[in-house]
């Protein structure tokens, strides 16, 4: 599955990137494309306190396509660059354009170098989110919990899809990574997320009005998408998920 089909927008621009070799300092074997997140610094930034910002690649093939999961990427080519903490997004608008270099890092490791080549979704894509507030609290099971705060709708469906893979840790670990929220709010979210066709995690009643809400059938808090939010999501370029740089 594509980035935009997990984040639910465009990516923010493209670049021509070169890794490097292992002479070089780089790396022995070339990422695959599934699960990889080289980070990105600016080449006008390169010093020892330099801010490295979580803008993720995206490896294209020679038709622009996005490569496989499972496949590997090139040596050399061009990739999407997807930004991932919403709040840092007016500083990328302000010096992303063609022509800007940087770097794909791992750690402190330079593994590749980047140029821009295009601007794509960054100055354009706006994003529906499912707004939440307060403490939060289930009926059900009596717990309680402090709210995530705002949950970008690519980030339900991702989240969603790991917990229906049975990888729990790793859903909350991405909930947390592309929210910025506590642990224990993210456990709650975890333990409270209704199912994508909008039904109770609980007893798979169907739910109705906006999210959260508590099922009409066994009272149990429930995290969704109302199936208004599930068709504006189908035609609506989105901004990515915020989270905490």
């Amino acid at each position: 599955m594509s980035k935009e089909d997990y984040l639910g927008h465009p990516a923010d621009f493209r670049v021509k990137y070169r890794f490097r070799t292992e002479a070089e300092g780089g790396r022995k074997i070339l990422p695959s494309q599934g699960g990889y997140r080289g980070d990105f610094l600016y080449e006008e930034d390169d010093r020892p306190d330099a801010t490295i910002y979580m803008i993720h690649p995206e490896f294209e093939n020679a038709a622009g396509v996005p490569v496989p999961e499972d496949e590997q990427a090139e040596i050399e080519g061009t990739a999407r660059m997807w930004i991932l903490v919403d709040k840092m997004r007016p500083v990328h608008r302000d010096r992303i354009r063609p022509g800007v270099r940087g770097f794909i890092v791992e750690g402190s490791r330079k593994v590749a170098s980047v140029e821009v080549n295009q601007v794509l979704g960054l100055h354009t894509s706006q994003l529906p989110r499912i707004k939440l507030s307060g403490d939060h609290s289930c009926r059900k099971c009596g717990g309680k919990w402090p709210s995530p705060g705002p949950i970008a709708h690519g980030v339900f469906r991702l989240v969603r899809d790991l917990i229906d893979q049975h990888r729990p840790i790793h859903a909350i670990a991405e909930l947390r990574r592309r929210t910025g929220c506590s642990l224990t709010s993210a456990k709650g979210v975890k333990h409270h997320l209704g199912t994508m066709d909008g039904r109770c995690h609980e007893c798979n009643t169907a739910l109705d009005g906006p999210s959260p809400t508590d099922c009409s059938s066994c009272g149990a808090f429930n995290y969704w998408q109302g199936a208004d939010e599930r068709a504006e999501r189908a035609v609506t370029f989105c901004d990515s998920p915020e989270m905490t740089q």
